[in-house]
């Protein structure tokens, strides 16, 4: 059984669920860059869909993150660059782009991949060519964690977290053909 989130079937880049609610799911959509649809949800487990995607239309939408501790806190990343961030389910969207520090090596400058650490709050954000940067505050200001010393551009794909006393990450960098492990420095 396939779903059909409309009659023009936007191509699904990311998905997420609310850790508070099953039936609750996040896509990002979008077959081109700069031709998205947004971010779509369903409150019934994907049998039905809505956009929920006011302030972000015309995004491809490549990265998702609910918030473990408020599921009301939705992060959106795109193509572009672009970072959103919804307080209220999805229902508005405020760009934070501003407030990133992306390299400005070329484009695209694609958010890969977006992760809270259900312990600390800490958002962690993969940037294709920018490294791994993460934000205490919500989103309003973003650190370099890092990138591999080997690659000055590295070209990330995706990001997997194992979560602990100190995170571990595991970066796939298509440059390097396979993937950088990352313990940062106790501080």
């Amino acid at each position: 059984m396939g779903i059909h989130l409309t009659n023009d079937a936007p191509y699904v880049q990311a998905l997420a669920f609310d850790p508070a609610n099953s039936q609750v799911v996040y896509v990002g959509t979008g077959q081109f860059s700069g031709q998205g649809q947004g971010v779509y949800k369903s409150i019934d487990g994907g049998e039905t869909w809505l956009p929920s995607n006011k302030g972000m239309l015309d995004y491809r939408i490549t990265a998702l993150a609910v918030d473990v501790n408020n599921s009301q806190v939705v992060f959106a990343g795109s193509d572009s660059g672009d970072l959103f961030k919804s307080s209220d389910g999805g229902q508005t969207w405020v760009n934070l782009k501003d407030r990133l520090v992306l390299r400005e090596y070329g484009e695209p400058r694609q958010i890969r991949s977006l992760h809270i650490d259900p312990a600390t709050g800490l958002v962690y954000l993969l940037g294709d060519n920018a490294g791994l940067l993460y934000s205490g505050d919500g989103g309003e200001k973003w650190r370099l964690l890092g990138i591999p010393p080997s690659t000055d551009q590295p070209r990330f794909t995706a990001m997997a977290i194992s979560y602990g006393e100190t995170p571990t990450f595991f970066l796939a960098v298509m440059d390097e053909g396979g993937a950088w492990r990352w313990v940062p420095d106790p501080q």
